[in-house]
């Protein structure tokens, strides 16, 4: 598929930085070769799930800006008092960024003036032993632009506060655009800029910041989009396609989960909605509460502090229903029990905004099985020079998809099931509309909820027939396991098992068990010494997170690849097979790049 995109002057951008640089990959590339490739960044996962065949990719919408345009940057700084990010392929070697093209000219000349100072050895703050970071942050209001900025220094060197207070002023004297200036206190060895302390040195801790029609309030650390212009243009995106819906926007239920300080539903508020919205940092919340009370929009906007699958939960149980449902997670995606809580809320559409295509695509899959589908995506620019992209998907209701057959027999069929899925052959949903149109309604062996892979369904007259057979010892099932760290290349305890790869320090084993319905296979695993990566009850919990933030894994990376049932009852060997489904193979690429997938191992999981 070549992609089509919208068709900006196409340009190449030369920057002093380029070679050492982390930050802009794709600088050097002409413009719309930029966009193509993040096209293809969205399609790519896309393709991996059958439940989404038929979603269309739009053209990306390119950034008016492509230069000057980050309005928010995180940098280190280095003891010879550079600030920057990290060199490319150099351990911890901070790349000094002046003359930097992305940074708007405000951002720029905050950071020059930090940089200024360090150097000239008048800011009384040792570079990079005791400032080891900068957070800066543009905000515009009736009154122009400012900025708000955070010293980010190290617990254990510590400045103390008047040495920290008298920097901030000398700070807001050389750049009298800085509002305020705060102090955030890192631990030594966190791998995250900013620490969980910030506390206000000098001038203004809250600022107002204007986007649209409404204003927000921001402040230290908070998150926000880092390109105004296209941050402006998702909200449109967003209350357009709530304002198509019948009766149009006025009066419209929205819940908001992963809100921040409600620059969207604030917006959404204004132009008639009635919304709640759920963020999880309580201070967040709070300043959203206030920015709506300050412009008269108190009584159609609730701001509530809370984990979104949990709110999501308290709030339909009270009795709240809503038309539309918009979510704007971070990075790592929805959580599956949030998925679920929006399964339930019976809206009848979600808005979707996702800054990673990977877990987009999970999410959308999943949604999909769960009663709700996307006709499109439209990618949108919002890191010009980088590979990152945003993405709008706008979901409706629609009965979902029944499993996928993968082979069937006069007695028994094996189904396709999803990770996180529960079959229910019983209730209403797609498990059960197919197990009546076909008679199957007996579940002839146990899968844990959150395992892929085969499922056998059969009749009740099948399910006595082939008792012996699921039993007989010739009867087997294989599993495919991501396991924690290097395992042995062969053994037989949980199993006869082979590792197939070692991937990312982690190890692809094949599992075969003879008979079917024994220990679940995580737990026949850790008694073997062995922990499934992603498994909360028998795996590493430290390993599980870093999975679940880097390689969009959110659950074991478990999948039942095969059964085969002896010829018994069926007259015949009877074998059925799985392909890996589509969250695991993405975090296969991720780990290894995409040559993983052509590993002659790997290969013919993928069906």
């Amino acid at each position: 598929m070549t992609p089509a995109v919208d068709d900006p002057a196409p340009s190449l951008v030369a920057c002093q930085h380029l070679h050492l640089c982390s930050g802009c990959p794709a600088m050097g590339m002409p413009y719309q070769q930029q966009l193509a490739f993040k096209q293809q960044r969205v399609l790519a996962p896309i393709l991996r799930y059958p439940q989404l065949a038929g979603v269309q990719v739009e053209p990306v919408i390119g950034s008016e800006l492509q230069l000057e345009y980050r309005s928010r940057a995180k940098l280190m700084v280095a003891p010879d008092s550079s600030i920057g990010l990290f060199a490319r392929d150099r351990d911890h070697q901070v790349v000094d960024l002046a003359g930097c093209r992305i940074l708007t000219p405000l951002v720029a000349s905050v950071v020059a003036g930090v940089r200024a100072q360090l150097s000239a050895g008048t800011l009384g703050l040792v570079a990079g032993r005791e400032l080891v970071a900068v957070d800066v942050r543009e905000t515009e209001g009736d009154d122009g632009h400012g900025a708000l900025l955070t010293l980010v220094v190290r617990r254990d060197n510590r400045p103390k506060d008047p040495v920290l207070r008298q920097a901030a002023r000398r700070l807001m004297t050389a750049v009298p655009q800085i509002r305020g200036v705060a102090a955030n206190v890192r631990d030594a060895r966190s791998i995250q800029v900013l620490g969980p302390q910030t506390y206000l040195l000098a001038g203004e801790g809250v600022v107002v910041d204007k986007l649209g029609e409404s204003y927000h309030h921001a402040t230290f650390g908070a998150f926000t989009q880092v390109n105004r212009k296209q941050a402006a243009r998702v909200h449109e995106m967003v209350a357009d396609a709530i304002g198509a819906m019948p009766g149009g926007m006025a009066g419209k239920r929205v819940l908001e989960l992963y809100g921040g300080a409600g620059a969207l539903g604030l917006g959404l508020a204004r132009r008639g909605a009635r919304v709640d919205m759920v963020e999880s940092f309580a201070p967040a919340a709070q300043r959203a509460a206030d920015a709506a009370g300050e412009q008269g929009l108190g009584d159609r906007f609730r701001a509530l502090a809370g984990d979104a699958a949990r709110m999501s939960r308290e709030l339909l149980a009270a009795g709240a229903r809503y038309d539309v449902v918009v979510v704007n997670p971070p990075r790592r995606g929805m959580s599956a029990a949030t998925r679920s809580e929006l399964a339930r809320s019976g809206a009848r559409s979600i808005g979707y905004v996702s800054c990673d295509p990977d877990t987009l695509a999970r999410d959308l899959a999943d949604l999909s099985i769960r009663g709700y589908r996307a006709e499109s995506i439209r990618p949108l620019d919002m890191f010009p020079q980088t590979h990152e992209v945003e993405s709008f998907a706008w979901l409706e209701r629609h009965a979902p998809p029944p499993p996928a057959v993968l082979a069937e027999h006069e007695r028994v069929v094996a189904l396709a099931k999803a990770g996180h899925e529960q079959v229910d052959l019983a209730g209403v949903g797609r498990w059960a509309s197919l197990a009546k149109e076909r008679g199957m309604t007996v579940l002839l062996d146990k899968v844990d909820d959150e395992v892929s892979g085969v499922v056998l369904v059969t009749s009740e007259q099948g399910a006595s027939a082939l008792r012996g057979t699921v039993q007989d010892p010739e009867s087997s099932e294989a599993y495919v396991v991501l396991c924690v760290g290097k395992v042995a290349a062969r053994g037989r305890r949980g199993g006869s098992w082979r590792r197939l790869a070692v991937i990312g320090g982690h190890s692809l084993v094949r599992v075969e068990r003879t008979a079917l319905g024994g220990a679940p296979i995580m737990q026949e695993l850790s008694r073997a010494g062995m922990r499934v990566v992603g498994d909360r009850r028998f795996g590493h919990e430290a390993t599980n997170r870093y999975f679940e933030e880097r390689h969009t894994l959110d659950r074991p990376f478990a999948h039942r690849l095969s059964v085969e049932l002896a010829s018994g009852a069926l007259g015949r060997v009877w074998r059925a097979q799985a392909p890996l489904p589509g969250d695991l193979a993405t975090v296969l690429v991720r780990l290894g790049g995409d040559e993983t997938l052509a590993h002659p191992a790997v290969a013919p999981l993928l069906g």
